[in-house]
């Protein structure tokens, strides 16, 4: 069976808005452990638009999360002139509105007890292929990016923006390569074969080598130049690359995006800490597959539904001794903390410094 799976580089058009949703995220609950929060971003030329509501006692100036956002678009890599899109020249319009009252008082105001703050369906999946309990093709793809962002800081011609995509078929160590794909943003004074030689030399070869053989199809910059890219050649929205963002496209997800948004909302929380048990099911339990799956209702602490499979057979919820309560998964997980930049680089899983991705 064929298995893709695809990653965006930071300077890419959506991660960009993820980036800077998360990092207003942080803001707020670094003054405000108790804020709440959902706040989107869309960028388009030279426009940058920020909206969403915010309940939190940090009485917060447009002029801090305009200073956020271009703090955002510099660490992304936008930083030259000639890339024509930078913290310097854009255009910035804010939006943020407090919460409903009919939401904040159904999901609890500062430390009372909280509920979830939207109604809503989330899966925690692992599979024991990689040490990250991830499909091999997501944890490469997401490799390619990594690698990607520190050498576009030692090679001058590499800018921003720019994708990866693999396609294979095998499991762990007989999976073998079909398809590379990269587009990588460059500098106009530079030739696609050098483009090509950076790209195969530092990215490919060192980390999908093995992987490779004599009739792996290799296409770098298949349009033939990538010079304009970012903003200006592409719109962007929080939230647009959620399947690329948890599982690469290799397993099943909820109906909301993470990004953007505090611990009180379950498509942050309970996505995170399903992904969680999942990962101590298959190390408890044993199997090549595990799946959680739980869904809750706007006011209500407790999860109305929740199934837990290995290897598409049902177990046990009560032999996972797991507290789903939105109030337990926001104390265990320790979201009352700014780390919600950090899963707007390169996803919400892998890291392991993330307290839901911890062995």
């Amino acid at each position: 069976m064929i298995r893709m799976s695809e990653y965006v580089f930071r300077g890419h058009p959506d991660k960009l808005c993820d980036q800077i949703s998360d990092m207003i995220v942080d803001y707020f609950i670094k003054n405000d452990p108790y804020s709440h929060v959902a706040v989107d971003s869309t960028v388009s030329g030279l426009n940058v638009n920020v909206f969403g509501e915010v309940l939190s006692e940090h009485k917060f100036s447009e002029d801090k999360i305009v200073g956020i956002i271009k703090k955002v678009i510099t660490e992304a890599g936008y930083t030259k002139n000639e890339y024509g899109f930078t913290a310097d020249n854009v255009e910035i319009k804010i939006n943020i509105k407090p919460q409903s009252q009919e939401i904040a008082k159904s999901v609890g105001i500062g430390k009372t007890t909280v509920t979830a703050g939207d109604q809503g369906m989330m899966y925690g999946y692992a599979i024991d292929e990689t040490d990250e309990k991830l499909h091999l093709p997501h944890v490469l793809s997401v490799k390619i990016a990594q690698e990607y962002e520190k050498l576009r800081k030692k090679i001058d011609v590499l800018r921003p923006d720019g994708k990866v995509m693999l396609t294979g078929e095998g499991y762990g160590d007989e999976f073998v390569l079909e398809n590379v794909i990269i587009a990588a943003q460059h500098d106009d004074n530079i030739e696609l074969e050098e483009i090509k030689e950076i790209i195969m030399s530092k990215l490919v070869i060192p980390i999908l080598g093995k992987y490779m053989y004599d009739e792996t199809n290799m296409y770098i910059n298949n349009s033939g130049s990538f010079v304009k890219g970012g903003p200006l050649a592409d719109s962007g929205l929080t939230g647009r690359k959620v399947a690329l963002d948890l599982y690469g496209g290799l397993a099943q997800i909820g109906g909301g995006c993470p990004n953007g948004k505090d611990g009180t909302k379950v498509d942050r929380s309970a996505t995170y800490y399903a992904r969680k048990v999942a990962k101590e099911l298959l190390t408890s339990q044993g199997g090549r597959e595990a799946l959680v799956k739980v869904g809750y209702v706007i006011g209500k602490g407790e999860p109305v539904c929740l199934e837990a499979y290995i290897d598409n057979k049902k177990v046990s919820v009560g032999s996972m001794l797991k507290d789903f309560s939105v109030e337990n998964m926001i104390e265990e997980l320790d979201l009352r903390r700014p780390v919600f930049y950090e899963t707007a680089k390169f996803g919400h899983f892998i890291n392991q410094n993330f307290e839901w991705e911890k062995d």
